[in-house]
């Protein structure tokens, strides 16, 4: 599920198992949260990395083996970059990829930024 919620600090985050399914079969379902307060602040295309980032954490609940709740580790960063977008706890290049704050940028020319201008232009 995808939720905006007004979250201090933070343009989102990923919480596993956090929900409740509507359909009344009992099922527990994750979220991922985005900060609207953001958005008109940056340009869209950090919301869409951020949903990347997010998505990154939630493939690792369930097919990989994240470390805890809010550590970003070596098979997270993998997985960051094989769709395009580069960790960093700078959130420039060069800063370390994994550890407890990790923020995130573009590759130029990888997959995320492909898809996602592409999308823009629609």
């Amino acid at each position: 599920m995808i939720t905006f919620q007004h979250c201090k600090n933070t343009m989102g985050y990923f919480s596993y198992r956090s929900f409740v399914a509507a359909d009344g079969s009992g099922r527990i379902i994750d979220e991922i949260a985005l900060n609207p307060e953001y958005f008109p602040v940056y340009p869209l295309i950090e919301a869409m990395q951020t949903l990347g980032h997010e998505h990154c954490h939630m493939w690792q609940y369930h097919y990989g083996n994240p470390l805890h709740k809010t550590y970003h580790n070596a098979q997270w960063m993998d997985k960051m970059e094989s769709i395009g977008l580069m960790p960093s706890s700078t959130g420039r290049p060069g800063g370390a990829k994994v550890g407890q704050k990790i923020n995130d940028l573009s590759i130029p020319s990888g997959r995320f930024q492909g898809i996602t201008v592409e999308l823009f232009q629609r």
